[in-house]
């Protein structure tokens, strides 16, 4: 197929429709984003705004039905291009299939990000390293990939006065964040070892508030967790809210794509052997808790496209309903004032050589 009219998996049994005419130049400089949505139209505006200023060249887009308005502004945007897909969300494996294609297409040799809407990269010394920047860093210590997890920002108030403004910054709306994670490095015997990240998360507000069984990090909890979450599984006659696992925190954000890279899940990627990650640690800062949560739990249930039917969903919805005006706030939230916030917690990571890279980055401008 054209890629001027598409793309086609053959393998996968979909393809991949072009909506957009904008020239894709052949530039292996360019760092490009990859990204799945559908009705994202008051958060697009500021995600590509954010992206572009740290340093996106291009964005890949694929619309996943979008009705509000979503498909129409991307098709103005000069430096994204749009991709319709002929199969389902949940036939794509929640859209893993959908960017491995485009990864492969227009991806290999660029060092890519993957990202949802609501979701923004993060990591030490953004305010003067640009990502061309730590790209070259990354190259020249002979890294493939950024580590990051999934920090879940949201308002001091309750849920309902998070009313998010169109292009506004997210930050302004969801500035607080739980200080308190938990990482656990787990070894070759959990899953091959060209696996990566070979870390687990557990913590922040929906841990805390919707999965408080699984914020408990003891073996034996652990454990027991796993076997209630197993036989509960198989109880078919459970159609609500029945114990699962939380979702999964790790992810890793930007990774220089090659022939033998592969997304396993939106969580985790296949490298070659002997691939490194590098030392320095990121985050993906979350917003998902603006006063929209609850009609978005609603409408994600009745979809019913996500793991095991939307029980994530379900679980939110079955708080929400209870508790309308919901606080996330507690004594262990901090306010986000820049990448030293997350660095004075412990929650992203630096060493002595990126420090001094960056500082000589500072002295420069």
């Amino acid at each position: 197929m054209n890629q001027m009219t598409g793309i086609e998996n053959k393998e996968k049994g979909f393809h991949l429709k072009r909506l957009d005419t904008n020239s894709i130049k052949e530039n292996k400089s360019e760092i490009r984003l990859f990204l799945v949505e559908r009705n994202e139209i008051s958060k697009l505006p500021y995600f590509l705004e954010y992206y572009r200023r740290i340093g996106v060249n291009r964005f890949f887009v694929v619309d996943d039905k979008s009705s509000d308005g979503s498909r129409e502004y991307l098709l103005k945007q000069d430096d994204c291009h749009i991709f319709e897909p002929s199969n389902t969300f949940k036939e794509s494996r929640a859209g893993v299939d959908w960017q491995n294609f485009l990864l492969d297409t227009y991806g290999t040799g660029h060092w890519t990000i993957v990202a949802d809407a609501d979701e923004l990269l993060i990591y030490p010394h953004i305010e003067n390293v640009t990502l061309p920047d730590l790209c070259r860093y990354l190259d020249k210590e002979g890294s493939m990939a950024l580590f990051g997890f999934l920090l879940d920002m949201y308002p001091q108030k309750d849920l309902t006065t998070a009313t998010y403004e169109s292009g506004k910054p997210f930050f302004e709306t969801c500035p607080y964040f739980d200080s308190e994670y938990f990482f656990r490095k787990i070894g070759t015997f959990s899953s091959p070892i060209h696996e990566l990240p070979r870390v687990r998360v557990v913590g922040g507000p929906r841990v805390r508030l919707f999965y408080p069984l699984q914020n408990k990090t003891s073996i034996l909890s652990r454990l027991l967790n796993t076997a209630i979450i197993k036989i509960c599984d198989r109880l078919k006659f459970i159609k609500g809210d029945k114990p699962h696992y939380a979702p999964a925190l790790i992810k890793m954000p930007l990774v220089k794509w090659g022939a033998e890279v592969e997304r396993l899940s939106n969580h985790v990627i296949s490298v070659p052997a002997g691939s490194k990650i590098s030392s320095l640690t990121g985050a993906i800062m979350h917003f998902k808790f603006f006063a929209d949560f609850h009609e978005k739990a609603i409408s994600e249930v009745n979809r019913g496209v996500h793991f095991g039917g939307s029980l994530e969903y379900k679980r939110y919805l079955k708080h929400t309903k209870k508790n309308s005006h919901m606080v996330l706030y507690y004594e262990g939230s901090r306010k986000f004032e820049g990448s030293g916030s997350l660095l004075k917690e412990g929650l992203i990571r630096s060493n002595e050589s990126f420090d001094l890279y960056a500082t000589k980055l500072e002295t420069t401008q």
